[in-house]
């Protein structure tokens, strides 16, 4: 990646609104694993309990200043390791997915010290999964996802990167 990368921050408060926007965007919400409209009091309440745990970290992504995409970073029982999610603003340039990674994977493996992240990507997302792979995520299994309303099972295809491995891009900020 040659370009600049953009940075990451805090979710707040004052991003719910957008952020609510992007999440029930119909291409947003075709790739998430809850894929109903959220609604504004569900947004609120994932919110304020997200916000609260001190397992999650809950980040806006922007690029030259301008929020442009979500990311969350959520530990189990072992610090070390989190699991992350992410999506992007309907509007965001082209090429804005790999720089949203790398901001998010410098913060996580820099400011954050984790050794290893784990993801997920719907089998049909293969945009979601062309990222994890270029940005150095290994696939480590596959596993089957209940559809939303009686809609059937969906492959996820399973990925992890170690500290070690990750590239060591790391965007101003972070």
């Amino acid at each position: 990646m040659t370009r600049p990368l953009g940075t990451v921050r805090r979710m707040t408060a004052a991003d719910l609104a957008r952020v609510l926007r992007w999440r029930n965007h119909p291409d947003v919400r075709a790739f998430m694993f809850t894929q109903h409209e959220i609604t504004p009091e569900e947004h609120a309440r994932w919110f304020a309990a997200a916000d609260a745990d001190p397992a999650r970290r809950l980040l806006i992504y922007e690029r030259e200043g301008t929020p442009t995409g979500f990311a969350s970073l959520a530990w189990s029982n072992d610090a070390a390791r989190a699991d992350w999610g992410f999506y992007l603003a309907p509007e965001a340039p082209r090429g804005s997915g790999a720089d949203l990674g790398a901001a998010v994977l410098a913060h996580a493996f820099g400011a954050l010290g984790l050794e290893a992240v784990r993801g997920e990507a719907l089998a049909f997302n293969t945009a979601s999964i062309r990222m994890h792979e270029k940005l150095g995520f290994r696939r480590t299994g596959e596993r089957r996802q209940p559809g939303e309303h009686g809609a059937g099972d969906h492959a996820v295809i399973c990925f992890q990167l170690q500290r070690e491995d990750w590239s060591g891009i790391s965007p101003a900020g972070t």
